[in-house]
């Protein structure tokens, strides 16, 4: 069983589909984190401070702007910031080196909870030391 974090670890949850992000929110929330929503790439530019946030964790297919566009916005800006992508598109996505090169993890949808909460906790340990994103 995983123990909660001592302090809440403020994230990030990036999706166009409501359903999507609250259900996310739902299980972080659950396990202890903060967790506060954008609807799209340009609203978590908007709302992403230096510092404020822990982790972030995006959709891949949204429409202004696709999941990899933001990953490379959010590792320019801030480099140590970790970034878990979800997509339904997961088995292609792992044959372009190009869209996962600034994501630490992939993960497939649907994806389960417990498989959502162990890499968001390995992320936040710092434990995302390979240097290819995870397949699941």
């Amino acid at each position: 069983m995983e123990t909660l974090p001592v302090t809440a670890r403020r994230i990030l949850v990036v999706d166009d589909e409501p359903l999507v992000s609250n259900a996310v929110r739902m299980v972080l929330t659950f396990a202890g984190y903060e967790v506060h929503l954008a609807n799209g790439g340009h609203e978590a530019l908007e709302i992403l401070k230096p510092g404020d946030f822990d982790l972030v964790v995006t959709d891949f297919n949204m429409p202004a702007m696709q999941g990899d566009e933001l990953a490379l916005l959010i590792k320019t800006r801030w480099p140590g910031l970790p970034v878990l992508m979800l997509t339904a598109f997961a088995e292609s996505i792992r044959t372009s080196p190009n869209v996962l090169a600034n994501v630490d993890v992939l993960l497939g949808k649907p994806f389960g909870v417990a498989e959502l909460r162990s890499s968001v906790a390995r992320l936040l340990a710092g434990k995302n030391s390979p240097p290819h994103p995870e397949q699941h």
